[in-house]
């Protein structure tokens, strides 16, 4: 499997369905939930270039909203913000 030459660009703010992953849009009871992940990783399994695309997405999200760096920086940015009150 080779990995796509234009990886995608990072993106800011919520996840984006069917980009980095397969997120249900209502409600599911527990057999249509079952039924949906099922079909997601069907889906998966038959498309190699989809599953390189969500991965790369999903990498990209993590590195941008919680590499060590940004996480500190939101911690630090809340103790302060604690300590100020």
């Amino acid at each position: 499997m080779a990995a796509s030459p234009n990886p995608p660009a990072c993106w800011p703010g919520k996840l984006q369905p069917h980009r980095a992953g397969f997120f249900p849009t209502t409600k599911r009871s527990p057999q249509s939930a079952r039924r949906a992940i099922a079909e997601a990783i069907a889906k998966l399994l038959a498309d190699p270039e989809c599953r390189i695309r969500m991965g790369q997405a999903a990498r990209c999200r993590i590195v941008e909203n919680y590499s060590t760096d940004k996480v500190v920086d939101r911690y630090e940015s809340l103790f302060q913000e604690a300590c100020s009150q």
